[in-house]
């Protein structure tokens, strides 16, 4: 079994060298979840998403 760390919000914001409004402001869009008010994103799925971005997906985008 691998692991796929789980990261917060800012975690987020400071593996994809963004602030917190901008990960914030792609809530929709970014693979996450919610676990006791709290927003974690999956390490992997940023991973995936980020690349869709890169490649210029309109998904990744909104």
């Amino acid at each position: 079994m691998t692991c796929d760390p789980l990261m917060t919000l800012q975690e987020t914001a400071d593996y994809l060298h963004m602030s917190r409004s901008w990960v914030y402001e792609r809530i929709h869009s970014i693979p996450n979840f919610k676990v006791g008010g709290k927003r974690l994103f999956r390490k992997s799925e940023v991973d995936k998403w980020l690349e869709a971005f890169r490649k210029g997906s309109p998904l990744a985008l909104l």
